[in-house]
């Protein structure tokens, strides 16, 4: 009778062993995602930043009347930009924010009429560029003008 239940002991005890062995493989089965996905991301931020390196506008003319402003803005790189965001900020700080869906290839200069209310204080200009259909906003290239003058 001592036979059997040493028999029965043996294949507890590798069972538990196999268990053991099985939840090990999934709690670093989970951390190695984890981990691949946190440097997959930390990588797609600096190829990001990499990206809008190539990509830069200037502010050529800038003018507001009561009801728009009117901007030309250059593309001083090499990529195409497919949009721009507009920051505004009045004279009372009250922000607001509106895009434009334009091409401006590279060294072309682009007219922008923009419909706003009040009279600004200061643009924001970030160029957008579209790349295999995902958006990158690159706010390195940001522009600024504050005291825009009347047209």
């Amino acid at each position: 009778m001592n036979n059997k239940k040493r028999g029965v002991t043996v294949y507890i005890s590798w069972v538990l062993v196999l268990l053991l062995v099985v939840i090990l493989s999934a709690i670093l089965y989970n951390w190695y995602i984890k981990r691949v996905q946190s440097s997959s991301e930390t990588l797609k931020e600096i190829t990001d930043k990499e990206l809008c390196n190539s990509v830069g506008v200037n502010i050529e003319s800038l003018c507001q009347n009561t009801q728009s402003l009117n901007i030309n803005i250059t593309n001083t790189r090499d990529i195409t930009i497919n949009q721009v965001v507009f920051g505004f900020s009045d004279i009372y700080n009250d922000p607001e924010t509106k895009k434009k869906n334009i091409t401006i290839e590279s060294g072309e200069t682009a007219r922008i009429e923009i419909l706003k209310q009040g009279t600004l204080g200061q643009v924001e200009i970030t160029p957008v560029i579209f790349i295999d259909n995902k958006d990158y906003y690159c706010k390195n290239s940001k522009v600024y003008k504050n005291n825009i003058k009347q047209c």
